[in-house]
Formats: C-alpha cells, structure tokens, sequence
C-alpha cells in the first residue's frame, strides 16, 4: 500500500488490483457489519443498480464456470477503473461492485419449504 501525496494535504491510497480481503479478517468483517447492509439498502433506490438474488441448483462443473465468469467480470470491472484513473476526480463518480456467489447454499427460509409435515 502506497501513499500517493495530493494537494492540500490530501492523499490516495494505491492498492494493488490483486488485493484482497483476509477471509474472516477484521476488515472483511468491518464490509460485511457495517457496509453490507448499508450497500443493499441505498444502491436500488439511490442509481437504480441492478439487486437481485437468483437461487437455483448447479452441477460442480457448472459452479466452477459461474465462478470464472464472475472472476472475469471483476477482473474487468478493475481494469475499466484502472483505465479511468487517468480522468479528473472531478469528472468521475465513486462507484462500489458487490457480487457473491455461494456454492452449496439454500436459504433457510427456502429449506422449510421443501419439509414434509410430520
């Protein structure tokens, strides 16, 4: 991590693209406590961002596609950021992408519907 000195005072971290987040480490944490909800709540009523939760059942081999798909998709979206960097902080917007995929995982709300009365 790199202070990139502005002026006034003012800085910007620079991170590596290939950042991430520890698996259960306090910042993850922090995302998920704090920010999560915070995300989910404001982003369809503030710019209209696409929310939507898609549940099915996938084979493994299918699993793993949907993962590289969306790897790519992130890849992506840091490379549009990265190209963007080169633009005015007045001319651009903050934007956040959040995207979760789980494997093996029903809502427990789905799974009542599927007991059988005794």
């Amino acid at each position: 991590m790199i202070k990139h000195i502005l002026p006034a005072n003012r800085y910007r971290l620079k991170l590596s693209r290939h950042f991430s987040l520890q698996a259960n480490g306090p910042i993850q944490s922090f995302f998920v406590n704090k920010l999560l909800f915070e995300f989910i709540k404001h982003s369809p009523a503030r710019d209209r961002a696409p929310f939507q939760l898609a549940w099915g059942m996938l084979s493994k081999e299918s699993a793993r596609e949907l993962h590289n798909k969306i790897q790519r998709l992130i890849d992506e979206y840091l490379q549009i950021a990265e190209h963007d960097r080169r633009i005015p902080v007045e001319d651009k917007l903050t934007s956040s992408l959040f995207i979760m995929f789980h494997e093996d995982m029903e809502p427990e709300l789905f799974k009542k519907q599927w007991k059988t009365p005794d």
